[in-house]
């Protein structure tokens, strides 16, 4: 494609650039559903948020690294993101959307001047749109249309053509190393399924937290949690940031939320805050975090108030997300010991000892039925097969005092005793955001 090439191309066909802070006019749609076949690519961000996406591939700092996302904007179903730090190519032009066909065809953009050969002064990442025509092709340029986005991928790993550079898979856990001798533990968290968790000063600046392997656990254990946190990014997920050995022990070094676990706050705020909107709003943001997860094969399993936590007041981070396991049934075996958690636990994972996404709801529905109890513990002092005995039977956690019918009714779904009837997590998203219309916030308060 020659430069003057470009300017011949429809309207459609232009490339936007801009600045990731700023409005790219192509908006993450949060509730889009995503493929399967793209979740078990290191490239697919699904509905990474823009801070993600410049955080990830600054991080990684390669001419041409990348990622996809969806895109809300219709006809435009993905964008690329690119990382760039020179522009070398006679054949690449840039425009912007928002100017006249006369001013996109010169060779200034709304952010910065575009010059042939040029190493930018500063990094930038460009935002391309990714279209589908009428024959279900994807296309940056429609002349050149393929098959499947991962054709299209394929296609600019080995050419550069219109972009800025040739794509770059993105780096594997290797990148992710840290020398030991930049992490000091300090003091003591907690202990789980994992050794234990650490406070640790990090370049001896940044605090962050530190889950250490216990010496029962397979290293291929510990990686493979590590393998894929590093392809997690959501804003309510806590954030991986690398791992570390020392000796013959290992780390997974994680973001550290300084303050306090939801279960914690809920139990402080109880005689606060009794707005049934602001709990419900809690809720929703660990339904779309494990939505996120389930669209990425992922399972958590450890799905609690107490293995949340609460960030400026209101900000909910997931932590302690499980093992990937890829397979047809998408399940796995349960380790460790089931009587640590057993009130979270549906009623397949107490007799067969068997995780599910499905059984990732049930532990959801517990989850709401705390948040609207203010941090009280299910099922009291029942011990497990107490416990066992009383869901074998039918009964189910009742409807805490400041909980609404609409909200107790959704818990109670995700309690049904065959798997394959409890509504998925996008479904309940749905459900959430039907509760926070207008003509529905009058039955909340009720």
């Amino acid at each position: 494609m020659r430069h003057d090439d470009a300017t011949n191309d429809s309207e459609d066909d232009r490339l936007r650039t801009k600045d990731p802070f700023e409005d790219s006019g192509y908006v993450a749609n949060p509730f889009a559903e995503a493929d399967d076949e793209l979740c078990i690519n290191d490239w697919y961000g699904y509905n990474m948020p823009q801070e993600a996406i410049k955080e990830h591939l600054f991080q990684d700092n390669r001419d041409g690294c990348f990622i996809i996302t969806n895109s809300s904007t219709e006809g435009i179903p993905y964008i690329l993101s690119i990382f760039v730090r020179r522009l070398t190519s006679e054949k690449m032009r840039l425009f912007d959307a928002k100017q006249p066909r006369d001013v996109a065809c010169g060779t200034t953009t709304s952010n910065y001047i575009i010059k042939h050969n040029t190493i930018l002064e500063h990094p930038k990442i460009l935002h391309y749109p990714v279209r589908r025509n009428f024959a279900g092709r994807i296309y940056i340029i429609e002349r050149r249309s393929f098959g499947s986005l991962k054709e299209l991928i394929e296609y600019h790993q080995q050419y550069q053509d219109i972009l800025p550079a040739r794509l770059k898979l993105p780096r594997t856990l290797a990148h992710y190393e840290i020398n030991p001798s930049r992490v000091k533990l300090k003091e003591k968290l907690g202990s789980g399924v994992f050794k234990a968790t650490y406070r640790v000063a990090f370049e001896k600046a940044t605090i962050i937290a530190v889950r250490m392997l216990p010496d029962h656990l397979s290293s291929d254990d510990f990686f493979q949690e590590a393998k894929m946190m590093m392809k997690l990014h959501h804003p309510n997920l806590l954030q991986f940031i690398g791992v570390c050995s020392r000796g013959s022990q290992s780390m997974i070094l994680t973001e550290y939320i300084p303050h306090m676990t939801l279960a914690s706050y809920l139990r402080l705020s109880c005689n606060k805050n009794k707005d049934p909107r602001f709990l419900l709003n809690l809720c929703a943001q660990v339904c779309s975090t494990m939505s996120y997860l389930a669209m990425r094969r992922c399972i958590h399993r450890n799905l609690a108030a107490e293995n949340c936590f609460i960030e400026n007041g209101n900000v909910v981070k997931i932590a302690h997300v499980g093992r990937k396991r890829k397979s047809i049934v998408n399940k796995y075996t349960l380790f460790g010991d089931k009587k640590k958690h057993f009130a979270w636990l549906s009623l397949e994972v107490l007799e067969q000892s068997r995780f599910s996404h499905e059984s990732d709801v049930w532990a959801f529905g517990i989850l709401m039925w705390e948040v609207f109890a203010f941090g009280k513990h299910p099922y009291g002092s029942l011990d497990c097969d107490a416990v066992i005995d009383f869901l074998q039977t039918g009964n189910r956690l009742d409807r805490p005092d400041n909980c609404p019918l609409e909200v107790y009714d959704m818990m109670q779904l995700c309690w049904d005793r065959n798997p394959n009837n409890r509504p998925t997590f996008a479904q309940l998203q749905d459900q959430f955001m039907e509760l926070g219309k207008e003509d529905t916030q009058t039955s909340l308060n009720d």
